[in-house]
């Protein structure tokens, strides 16, 4: 299935996208990042990307697995904050929310898939790609793990267990030393 990362009427290549997840407020909050850039010369400079901290939420025992997540579907209307569940940003010159969007996250042929449509800003001239453009990405992603700062292992595996069986995933940490729980396979 082929990718797709549109901003009105151009499009881009997918550098890469992630799904991943943290701990918060007895919740464990799920966000992407999808990376892009333009292969027309007319917009070299420009690299788009999309990311959500958060676009669905799960409580302790909701999920066994990471695979169980999918399918989500969630949307909403207005500019969200980013600490507002759901809500995503893209960002070219600088952060502005995505609003009037859809956002799909299912499994297509056991890859994970998510597929986004909504309007964004960019700001970029008043004639040309300002504000209130159509959005569309459709992208093969990949599960990057569970944020655990800058916890050690044992603490790592104590905040991510009531969320997930720890079976299928790995400790790790980033080169700056922030502990990961990633799938182990």
């Amino acid at each position: 299935m082929s990718e797709l990362f549109r901003i009105a009427d151009q499009e881009f290549s997918i550098v890469s996208s992630r799904l991943e997840a943290f701990v918060a407020r007895d919740r464990l909050c799920w966000g992407f990042v999808i990376q892009a850039r333009s292969d027309d010369p007319n917009f070299e400079r420009w690299e788009p990307h999309v990311s959500s901290d958060i676009f669905v939420e799960t409580k302790s025992t909701t999920l066994t697995s990471w695979h169980d997540l999918p399918p989500v579907k969630t949307a909403w209307t207005d500019k969200n904050d980013t600490d507002t569940c759901p809500s995503a940003y893209l960002y070219v010159f600088e952060h502005t929310p995505i609003y009037e969007c859809s956002l799909e996250l299912r499994t297509d042929s056991g890859q994970l898939r998510l597929s986004l449509s909504g309007k964004c800003d960019v700001n970029y001239s008043q004639d040309y790609f300002d504000t209130g453009l159509d959005l569309e990405i459709d992208v093969a992603t990949s599960f990057y793990g569970i944020l655990c700062g800058k916890r050690s292992k044992s603490e790592a595996e104590a905040l991510v267990k009531p969320y997930l069986s720890l079976s299928e995933l790995a400790y790790t940490q980033d080169s700056a030393g922030v502990g990961l729980m990633v799938p182990s396979s």
